[in-house]
């Protein structure tokens, strides 16, 4: 029976391992670009999404999460706090005009 446990230890230290890992693409067209956690985007990375604005900064869980910019597509850019994929806390937003 130990076998077992262990293995089963062991898979769950390689899922909750930060990886840094080539460029993936998701099915809507988006792609990342950085560090991975199992099989989410977790730690500092670039999303690229199938619109045109890129964000570039920390994930966790798969969210952007922490610190971060993003830049829209009509050029419009965003550089402070996110926390589960919105704008949150502190942070500047500048107009492209």
């Amino acid at each position: 029976m130990e076998p077992v446990e262990e293995e089963s230890k062991l898979s769950d230290q390689k899922l909750s391992v930060r990886q840094k890992r080539p460029l993936f693409t998701f099915k809507s067209g988006n792609t990342y670009l950085g560090e991975w956690v199992g099989d989410k985007p977790d730690g500092f990375g670039v999303k690229t999404f199938a619109s045109g604005s890129r964000y570039e900064g920390d994930f966790k869980n798969g969210l952007m999460h922490g610190s971060g910019k993003k830049y829209f597509k009509p050029g419009d850019m965003y550089e402070g706090d996110w926390k589960d994929d919105e704008m949150a806390g502190r942070g500047v937003y500048r107009w492209a005009n």
